[in-house]
């Protein structure tokens, strides 16, 4: 017997999911990306030099931490 999910529970998961996500209003905080050492900091440098090439500007750097609690929940 396999542990994997039928095509019909993955899709009831992915449905749940989407719900989650999707189904309220996105709280967004001001963070510090250097307290989030996991993640790609040059790819995130790269990306705002390149827009600041474009004419874009940095205001701040966000996190929705909304989509966060959702994806931790559902891990």
């Amino acid at each position: 017997m396999t542990d994997q999910p039928t095509p019909h529970e993955s899709a009831q998961e992915m449905l749940a999911f989407m719900e989650h996500l999707y189904g309220q209003q996105h709280v967004f905080e001001q963070v510090d990306r250097r307290n989030f050492p996991h993640l790609d900091q040059k790819f995130y440098q790269k990306t705002q030099q390149e827009l600041r090439r474009l004419g874009f500007r940095h205001i701040a750097d966000i996190e929705d931490v909304t989509t966060n609690q959702v994806i931790v929940h559902l891990a």
